[in-house]
């Protein structure tokens, strides 16, 4: 089990996108599973419902295992209110493990408490950037695009990660090209980073270029400074519109 610590704070940042705040504790079930590869990415959208559904205060189906193109997400509405605002978490896993059943239900149920939808997103595995970020940037297309459909606000959506996940959410947050349409990352109100595994790649790898972890960005981000530079969230966040709000909570 993972416990994360600060995250206290990051409900305060929640307040920041919908008006209310509580305190969370993270602690997502250890998985090694992996979803199965679906194969290239397409833009082709199975899921197609002809009107928005009704929504219902008091009332909220989960969809599970919904597919956005390259992978697969859960949906858990909140019963609180419609319209509601979304909040997507991004599990971790080293960009190798994991899965979206990983995230504890007590997480899921705090942010429907706080009237958030949560959306447990996959995205392909043991691929290199900026495969995986670019799944979940279609993911977050997906949900703005569908959002009326499951009693959301496509309009107010909340990115949070765990260690890779949160790299990825903080890389998703600082770079536009990672999108399909070029304002797809205005989409993102607030970003919250647990524990993420490096938001500077370069800066990284010069301090430890013999640790575990600089062998895993070799692998998965290339062996190239120019190439950690252009993934990083460090090196891409800017004063421009495109960077969300941000928090970081980390432990020790």
């Amino acid at each position: 089990m993972v416990a994360l610590t600060g995250i206290i704070a990051a409900a305060g940042t929640l307040t920041a996108c919908s008006g209310s705040s509580r305190s969370l504790e993270v602690a997502p079930k250890t998985s090694t599973s992996q979803p199965s590869d679906p194969g290239p990415s397409t833009d082709s959208d199975p899921y197609t419902p002809t009107a928005p559904r009704k929504c219902v205060v008091g009332q909220a189906t989960v969809q599970r295992d919904v597919s956005y193109g390259p992978a697969a997400l859960d949906i858990f509405p909140t019963a609180k209110r419609c319209g509601a605002p979304v909040l997507i978490f991004v599990h971790g896993g080293g960009y190798c493990c994991g899965d979206k059943t990983q995230i504890g239900e007590q997480v899921i149920r705090w942010a429907n408490e706080q009237g958030y939808t949560f959306v447990a997103v996959d995205y392909r595995l043991r691929v290199q950037y900026p495969t995986f970020d670019r799944d979940v940037a279609k993911a977050i297309v997906w949900v703005r695009t569908h959002a009326n459909t499951f009693g959301a606000d496509g309009d107010r959506i909340a990115l949070m990660g765990h260690s890779t996940g949160g790299s990825m959410a903080a890389e998703l947050a600082t770079t536009p090209s990672l999108y399909p349409t070029a304002d797809g990352i205005k989409a993102l109100d607030c970003v919250m980073l647990l524990d993420p595994s490096s938001l500077d790649l370069a800066g990284k790898m010069a301090n430890q270029p013999s640790r575990g972890s600089a062998a895993l960005i070799r692998r998965v981000y290339g062996t190239e400074v120019l190439g950690w530079k252009s993934a990083s969230a460090w090196d891409n966040a800017d004063d421009s519109d495109n960077v969300a709000k941000f928090l970081i909570a980390a432990r020790g």
